[in-house]
């Protein structure tokens, strides 16, 4: 069984929006990577008008572990590169915008097709980067404590890296990303996941702009492998 670490790995530069991989960091621990299609909308809180940004694949750097490329949401105010993991989700965030960028994950609910009612988001580990790695949380099951995240705001032409763990215990019956199954520790997947779902409402605001950004990523395709961390 996937142990309670979660490593943080950035993908190199010049991946300058690069995706974070979520993972067991323990040897010899199954960690699954994913393969996922985006669907990301803004909708105004004022008048309720939607904004449709781009999403694209972005391929994978040389030598990521990962098999796997990202997907990127690019919207006419920021960009945010998504990636999950076997823990969690997370990825870079670019403010392409004049104004403070702020994403209200302290607010935000999170859904899955297994459980459509949405719920508030919590999680059990929550990373930034900016200069340095800032960490709340733990992943040790003894030391596990959910919480409401805080807000992550990103200046005007900024960009930072977020990744956190969330509760899936509503979300999904086997509590892994995706649903999906492995038996004992071998790196076989004995339920992919594929066609599942997990989906973030999240409120968003820049500068006086308040929105509510709506992400579901669906599972195309899944593999499992053993942590060399």
């Amino acid at each position: 069984m996937t142990s309670g670490c979660l490593g943080v790995q950035a993908w190199p530069r010049p991946w300058a929006a690069a995706a974070l991989l979520l993972a067991a960091c323990g040897p010899g621990t199954v960690i699954v990577d994913y393969a996922v299609s985006a669907e990301v909308v803004l909708r105004n809180v004022d008048d309720g008008a939607v904004e449709v940004g781009e999403v694209v694949v972005v391929p994978r750097p040389a030598g990521l572990l990962s098999p796997f490329d990202a997907v990127q949401y690019r919207g006419r105010d920021f960009e945010w590169t998504l990636g999950t993991g076997t823990l969690g989700m997370g990825g870079s965030v670019a403010n392409r915008s004049p104004s403070r960028l702020c994403m209200r994950f302290d607010e935000a609910r999170i859904s899955s097709n297994l459980h459509p009612a949405a719920v508030p988001l919590k999680a059990y580990s929550w990373a930034t980067f900016e200069d340095k790695w800032k960490l709340l949380g733990s992943t040790d099951p003894k030391q596990r404590r959910d919480f409401r995240p805080p807000a992550l705001c990103v200046e005007p032409g900024k960009e930072t890296r977020v990744s956190f763990a969330p509760d899936l215990g509503d979300l999904f019956p086997t509590q892994k990303m995706f649903n999906v199954r492995w038996d004992g520790n071998e790196p076989e997947l004995t339920d992919k996941g594929i066609g599942n779902w997990i989906a973030l409402s999240l409120p968003v605001s820049v500068g006086d702009k308040a929105q509510v950004m709506d992400v579901r990523l669906t599972a195309v395709d899944s593999k499992a492998r053993i942590s060399t961390y």
